[in-house]
């Protein structure tokens, strides 16, 4: 399974394509082969790929264009996302101008 984390979609999508295209080179060369065999990898994003903010509202189509998901809602993630939630105590979801807050009391979050 590889994870994605970050803040933009097309971004992090590319970082983990080159991942899973490199853990596919390592499985489908000979010396490896006998050792990992066929590996089907799941994908996971966390992150806020559909702010609230006007101007990155293009983030939500992308999010259900690239993962299908979101696509009816346009709005946050059918998921819990727990990245996404901690940004949300950090920054404001629509002016994205930085929140006070706790580094203690955020990482107990």
């Amino acid at each position: 399974r590889l994870c994605g984390v970050g803040d933009h979609l097309s971004a992090t999508l590319d970082a983990v394509l080159l991942a899973e295209a490199s853990l596919k080179s390592v499985r489908d060369s000979s010396c490896h082969d006998s050792v990992t065999g066929r590996i089907a990898f799941s994908r996971s994003f966390l992150g806020r790929f559909c702010p609230r903010h006007s101007g990155q509202r293009h983030q939500c189509r992308q999010r259900c264009q690239l993962l299908g998901a979101g696509c009816d809602s346009g709005q946050g993630s059918e998921e819990t996302d727990p990245i996404e939630d901690w940004l949300a105590g950090v920054f404001h979801p629509e002016t994205l101008e930085e929140l006070p807050f706790d580094l203690e009391e955020r990482r107990q979050d």
